[in-house]
């Protein structure tokens, strides 16, 4: 009843490795499109280096065993949308390799990809936002992702725009005509002192370039809070593009 109610569905749905011998795991901060048979299609973050796929075959009420996908992933939300101009589906999500996550890069990459055939297969990989020029990580196996602290890399010939934002994170695209308008969180510098005595940058300075406001004081009490630390809060960035831009 577009929402007014709802239900909630008959089962749970969560990761079984090998059958669950290899244990269960957590499929959440899911997004859900409709599929030109009727079928739902929920696309899920997971801590196993993927994102993950579930199908409902009675509009929400069940849904499937989750299956690995070929997209690779850094734990967060990713956002699934169908293109009104050429009805193919558009895929904003973070990618990292295993490497990428120890080494505290962490949502660095905001990447992007069309599937033609109802999300079986992803292709036009390119980047919104990222440190370097990957467009496409290859998945590893599927294991629990082990990351370390935030903070910029140290190879800055291969991540040329570093130092930047290491949180482009929590998308949601909608479409106006024939464009694409897209938004998403940009924030989070890590570790203070490589900006300063490795990158020998300061690090006001650079907080400043990237558009980073000053923190209330009130959030800087918080010793939880997801941001670069002491005075600097990262903000919200909109792109707006050409539907033909995610196909060239």
């Amino acid at each position: 009843d577009q929402g007014q109610t709802w239900t909630r569905s008959r089962n749970d749905v969560f990761v079984l490795l090998e059958g669950g011998a290899k244990g269960s795991y957590s499929l959440n901060e899911p997004d859900v499109v409709e599929l030109t048979d009727g079928r739902l299609l929920m696309m899920g973050r997971t801590n196993l280096g993927r994102l993950y796929r579930s199908y409902s075959e009675d509009r929400g009420a069940t849904w499937l065993q989750p299956e690995p996908t070929e997209l690779a992933l850094i734990p967060s939300p990713c956002n699934i949308k169908r293109i009104p101009k050429t009805g193919d589906l558009l895929i904003i999500w973070n990618q990292a390799s295993c490497w990428e996550m120890m080494n505290g890069l962490y949502r660095h990459r905001l990447s992007c990809a069309i599937s033609k055939d109802e999300g079986e297969t992803w292709q036009n990989h390119k980047n919104l936002e990222s440190l370097d020029d990957v467009a496409q990580i290859e998945p590893e196996s599927e294991e629990m992702a082990i990351m370390g602290p935030t903070s910029q890399p140290l190879d800055r010939l291969r991540y040329h725009r570093a130092p930047g934002p290491l949180r482009c994170n929590e998308p949601t695209c909608t479409f106006v005509d024939d464009t694409a308008v897209i938004t998403y969180g940009h924030l989070e510098l890590g570790d203070k002192s490589v900006i300063e005595k490795t990158y020998e940058m300061d690090y006001d300075s650079v907080a400043r370039k990237l558009g980073f406001t000053e923190r209330s004081e009130a959030c800087r009490r918080w010793p939880w809070y997801p941001s670069s630390p002491g005075r600097w809060d990262g903000n919200n960035k909109v792109r707006i593009l050409p539907i033909d831009w995610f196909y060239s």
